[in-house]
Formats: structure tokens, C-alpha cells, sequence
């Protein structure tokens, strides 16, 4: 808790202004990131959906705890190819009945997507809170955006809280896949 950061820069890899992946049940408390985030080699744009965040480049979940990110602020531009988020660029795993929860965040930094073409069988958001999301059980609540987002044709989805939020091929869950509430894009 209470980490800052100045100026990451990383080719092909997870990239977060406080940490670039976090899975199980850890903790990112009141931090605050100024730095810029950017993929580091942005002319190569070979696609995958590589997570860029102001907080955390991805977090991942599965039994027995979730992570909690809470009272984070991101004040960075964070610019990537794919998955980029203005908090957390990429969110994966998780169940119906264990939540993620992302809660009182922010961010004011610019939030840029870059994927330059269409790549088959990947999905890619762009997001002030997170940019993709497509596993079930996460809690989006309290959050705020203030940054400028910035995005392309080649996503899967651009939002003012998340870019991409659910996945059910072919209909073979019914339930829902998260929830965003009392949130609010400026």
C-alpha cells in the first residue's frame, strides 16, 4: 500500500504502474501512479491481448480468495495495444460466486489504444477503469473517469468504466458476468 511510480515502458509483456500482474487474493490499497505507461515498441503492434493499466497490467482469480484493488488513483497516460485500462488493463479467471472487487478508484490519465489491425479470436478493450473483463464475478463500484480515451476501430470495445465487460459463448451461462455500480465518466 501507498506505492508511486515514475515512467514504465514494456515490449509484449503485462505493464502496470504499481504491478504488471497479480493473481490470487492479494491487496493494492491507496497507491497512486503518475507515471506514463506505453508499450515500449508501439510500431511492431503484432497484436495479443497484452494488459497495460495505470495500477495493474492484469489481474487473475480463482479459488480460494480474490484480489481487492480499492482506493487507487491513476494520474498517467497509460497507452497500449489491445487491453488498456486506466486502473487495470486486463482481468481474467474468477467464478460466480467469488468477486473481484475494484472500489473507489480513479483516473485522470489519457487512456490509449493503439491495436493497429484486426487479429482473430482475441478481444480487445479500452476502459478508464479497466479494459477488459471477460470472466464472471467482478464488482466495479464507486469508481470514476476523468481521463481522455482514445481508441480505434480494431476493438472489441471502448467504454467511459470498462471497454469489454462479459463473455458467454454461445449463451452457456445464464447469470450475469459482473457488475458496475455508482460509478461515474467525466
Amino acid at each position: 500500500t501507498g506505492a508511486t511510480q515514475k515512467g514504465i515502458s514494456a515490449d509484449k509483456v503485462l505493464c502496470g504502474g504499481i504491478v504488471g500482474e497479480l493473481y490470487g487474493s492479494g491487496v493494492i490499497a491507496h497507491c497512486m501512479n503518475y507515471a506514463s505507461i506505453s508499450n515500449g515498441n508501439l510500431s511492431k503492434n503484432e497484436g495479443g491481448a497484452i494488459g497495460h493499466g495505470g495500477i495493474a497490467g492484469e489481474i487473475g482469480y480463482n479459488s480460494p480468495g480474490a484480489p481487492l484493488l480499492y482506493y487507487c488513483v491513476n494520474a498517467g497516460e497509460v497507452n497500449g495495444d489491445s487491453v488498456v485500462g486506466g486502473v487495470c488493463g486486463r482481468i481474467v479467471g474468477g467464478s460466480d460466486d467469488l468477486y473481484l472487487n475494484i472500489q473507489y478508484c480513479a483516473n485522470f490519465g489519457k487512456v490509449i489504444c493503439n491495436q493497429k489491425k484486426s487479429f482473430p479470436d482475441e478481444s480487445g478493450g479500452c476502459g478508464g477503469i479497466f479494459g477488459d473483463c471477460g470472466h464472471p464475478g467482478i464488482l466495479v463500484a464507486g469508481c470514476a473517469n476523468h481521463g481522455e480515451i482514445k481508441a480505434n476501430a480494431y476493438l472489441q470495445g471502448v467504454g467511459g468504466i470498462g471497454g469489454v465487460l462479459g463473455y458467454d459463448p454461445g449463451g452457456a451461462h445464464e447469470r450475469h458476468n459482473g457488475v458496475v455500480i455508482g460509478c461515474a465518466n467525466t
